[in-house]
C-alpha cells in the first residue's frame, strides 16, 4: 500500500470521467481526544485522467491530516486530493433510522383503518337516524310494532355507538404512539440527516482496472478515557486490574465492527519545542491603592502550606460501576516512541451517539504490600492501600477506579500515575473495623507572651483501636506547621516516636495492633512569633 500525503490543491476547468464510490469505515485508531478513521472504497477506473469522489467520510475530518493510499494492478498516479462537504446528497438512512421509519409506517396505516371503521360505524349511525325521522313521519304504526321498532334502533344504536368509540379509542393510542416514534425518529434524524463527507480525487490510470482506495483522516469528535477495576480476594491475595477504555464518538457515522487501536497519544497536542528568552532583573516598584482616607499599600501574601504525601483532596467522578468478566484480553500491545498502543482482538461497533462504551484493553495482576493508613487530622478513617512497585510496566494514565474487595463492591477511588514515586498507592477503601480519633490536649495547650514574642504551644492525642479479630499494621500521618520566615520559629518538642520530615513538617508514625488492641500516640510542638504580629496556619 502505497501513502500519499496530500498538501496541495489543484484546480482546473478540464471535464474529466467521474466515478462515485460509496466508502466504509474499516478501521479506528482513538486517541484521549481525537481519533483517525480509515475509510476503503474500491471501484473500476477508465484508462486516463478522472475524477474519483469517495462518499461517506465524517463531516468532522481535518483536512490537513489527510491521506490516501491506491493499491491496484496497474499503474495509477494520484493528481491531487480536497474534501468537500456535500450539502445535497446527506448520509444514506442508518439501521436504526429504518427501523423507525418501519414502524412509523405500520402504525399510520393501522390508524387510517381505525379512523375508516369510525367513518363506517359514524356513516352507519346517521342513516339509522334519517330513516327514524322518514318512518316517523310515513308510516301509521300500531303499538306493537312501534315497540319492535324501537327496540331495533335501540340495539342498533347501542351496536354503533361502542363500535365507533372502540376504534375512537384505537385513533387516540395509535396517536399517541405515533407521536412517540415520531420524536425518537426526529432525534435520530438530528444525528444522520446531516451533511455528508466527500474527498475528491483526480487520478491518473495508465490502463482500465480496479483500483482499491484507502483514506486515512483525522476527527475530533471522538476519544476515550480510562477506567479501571481493582479486585483483591483479601489482604493475602495480590490485586487485579482490569484497563478499559470508555470510548465515545460522534463522527456522524456508527463504527460498525471496525478494527479499533487505542493509543495514549494526542495527536493535536503543542509539538513547538519551548524557546527560552532573556530573564531580566529590575529594580521592584512599590504600588500604592489611593482610598477615601489614606493611601495604604496593597499587599498580599501568603505562606506554603505542606504537601503532605497520601493527603490529597481528590474529587470522584460519580459514574455507574460497570464490570465484565467476559473482556477477551488478547489484544496486542504496542509500544512506539512517544505513546502506547492497544490493538483491539475483535472488531467493536460503537454508534455515532456520544455515549460511552467500554472496551477491555488488558488485564493485569500486580505484586502488592497491604498496609492500612490514616489522616486523623484530615478523615479519621483507616484506608486500606495496596503499594504496587515497578508500577511503570503497566502504562497506566490517571483515571478513576471501581474497588472490589472480597466480592463486593465498596465503591471508587483515583489513579494517579503522575508521581515520581518508586511506589504507586492504590486506596481499596475506608475499613469500619480500624477507628482513629485525633484530639487536642488542653492541659499542654497554651499561649504565653516572651518579652517582645508570643509563643503558643499545642498538643495532641491520637487514639487508634483495632476491631478486627486480626492483627493489623498501619501508619498514621499528621503535621506541624513549617516556617516561611525567619521571624517565626517552629520547634517541635514531643515527637512522640514519629519519623520527623522537617521540609514538609510531616509526622509519620507505623503501628502494629492486635485483634481488639488500642494504642495512643501523641505529640507536641510550638510556635514564636513576634508578639506585634498575626500569624496564620500555626494548627
Amino acid at each position: 500500500m502505497r501513502y500519499l500525503f496530500i498538501g496541495l490543491l489543484f484546480i482546473s476547468n478540464t471535464l474529466w470521467a467521474q466515478t462515485d464510490l460509496n466508502s466504509k469505515i474499516t478501521a479506528v485508531t482513538v486517541y484521549r481526544n481525537n481519533a483517525v478513521l480509515t475509510n476503503e472504497a474500491g471501484g473500476t477506473l477508465p484508462a486516463g485522467t478522472s475524477e474519483v469522489y469517495i462518499k461517506n467520510i465524517s463531516t468532522q475530518i481535518n483536512p490537513s491530516s489527510l491521506q490516501v493510499g491506491i493499491r491496484s494492478a496497474g499503474k495509477v498516479s494520484l493528481l491531487s486530493a480536497t474534501y468537500v462537504t456535500d450539502y445535497i446528497n446527506t448520509q444514506e438512512l442508518n439501521e436504526e433510522q429504518k427501523k423507525w421509519k418501519d414502524k412509523l409506517e405500520i402504525l399510520n396505516e393501522e390508524i387510517r383503518w381505525a379512523r375508516e371503521q369510525k367513518q363506517i360505524y359514524a356513516d352507519l349511525e346517521y342513516v339509522l337516524n334519517e330513516n327514524r325521522k322518514l318512518g316517523g313521519a310515513n308510516l301509521g304504526l300500531n303499538p306493537q310494532d312501534l315497540g319492535a321498532l324501537l327496540d331495533l334502533y335501540k340495539t342498533k344504536q347501542y351496536e354503533y355507538n361502542k363500535e365507533f368509540l372502540k376504534f375512537e379509542k384505537e385513533e387516540k393510542e395509535l396517536a399517541l404512539q405515533i407521536s412517540k416514534i415520531q420524536n425518537q425518529l426526529n432525534e435520530v434524524n438530528a444525528r444522520f440527516n446531516t451533511p455528508s463527507g466527500t474527498i475528491k480525487l483526480q487520478v491518473s490510470a495508465a490502463v482500465a482496472g480496479f483500483v482499491d482506495f484507502q483514506c486515512e483522516y483525522l476527527i475530533g469528535s471522538a476519544g476515550w478515557e480510562p477506567i479501571y477495576d481493582l479486585r483483591s480476594e483479601g489482604v493475602s491475595k495480590p490485586v487485579n486490574l482490569v484497563y478499559k477504555a470508555n470510548i465515545y464518538q460522534n463522527s456522524g457515522y456508527d463504527w460498525d465492527k471496525v478494527d479499533i487501536t487505542v493509543s495514549t497519544g494526542n495527536p493535536v497536542q503543542n509539538n513547538n519545542r519551548p524557546v527560552l528568552n532573556p530573564l531580566y532583573v529590575d529594580f521592584y516598584e512599590n504600588y500604592y491603592a489611593l482610598d477615601k482616607l489614606d493611601q495604604v499599600m496593597v499587599t498580599a501574601s501568603k505562606a506554603p502550606r505542606a504537601n503532605m504525601a497520601y493527603a490529597e483532596d481528590v474529587s470522584y467522578k460519580e459514574q455507574e460501576m460497570a464490570y465484565n468478566q467476559g473482556y477477551a484480553f488478547n489484544n496486542q500491545l504496542v509500544t512506539t516512541t512517544f505513546n502506547t498502543q492497544y490493538e483491539v482482538a475483535l472488531p467493536q461497533s460503537i454508534p455515532s451517539d456520544g455515549q460511552y462504551q467500554l472496551v477491555g484493553l488488558e488485564s493485569y495482576t500486580l505484586n502488592s504490600e497491604y498496609i492500612y493508613h490514616s489522616v486523623p487530622k484530615l478523615d479519621p478513617g483507616a484506608f486500606l492501600l495496596a503499594k504496587v512497585s515497578n508500577w511503570g510496566q503497566y502504562n497506566l494514565l490517571p483515571g478513576v477506579a471501581n474497588i472490589f474487595f472480597e466480592g463486593a463492591y465498596v465503591g471508587q477511588t483515583s489513579i494517579n500515575p503522575n508521581v515520581s514515586n518508586d511506589t504507586l498507592l492504590l486506596s481499596l477503601g475506608r475499613d469500619e473495623g480500624i477507628i482513629v480519633k485525633r484530639i487536642e490536649v488542653k492541659d499542654f495547650t497554651s499561649k504565653k507572651t516572651l518579652g517582645a514574642n508570643i509563643k503558643e504551644t499545642f498538643a495532641y492525642e491520637i487514639e487508634i483501636r483495632n476491631n478486627k479479630s486480626t492483627a493489623v499494621s498501619i501508619e498514621i500521618l499528621d503535621q506541624i506547621p513549617v516556617s516561611s520566615q525567619k521571624e517565626i520559629e517552629v520547634e517541635l518538642e514531643n515527637p512522640g516516636g514519629a519519623v520527623y520530615n522537617s521540609d514538609l513538617g510531616k509526622l509519620e508514625w507505623k503501628v502494629n495492633l492486635a485483634a481488639n488492641q488500642s494504642k495512643k500516640i501523641s505529640f507536641t510542638y510550638s510556635v514564636k512569633y513576634p508578639k506585634d504580629k498575626l500569624i496564620q496556619g500555626q494548627k
